[in-house]
């Protein structure tokens, strides 16, 4: 192969890479922060809490309120990834 063809061949990987970059960016897609009548307890809110919970061993009756400086933080920080 000439350097032209490697060169070519690069340029075509790397915009397939993009694309496919592109792709799943989209597919990832935030969670709405609205809760629906028709979720209730299933809503994407109530699950990312109780996950949260779980990770970090607090009761799921804890209000976020009543969290440590440090996890509030943290759920601050979570909620602002997970949820729009």
């Amino acid at each position: 192969m000439s350097k032209l063809d490697d060169l070519l061949k690069n340029l075509r990987s790397e915009k397939n890479r993009k694309a496919t970059e592109s792709r799943q960016k989209q597919q990832r897609k935030k969670i709405t922060n609205v809760v629906s009548d028709e979720t209730g307890q299933y809503d994407a809110r109530f699950l990312l809490w109780r996950r949260f919970c779980a990770e970090n061993n607090i009761s799921v009756e804890t209000l976020p309120g009543d969290l440590s400086q440090e996890l509030q933080q943290k759920w601050d920080a979570l909620k602002n990834r997970k949820l729009s």
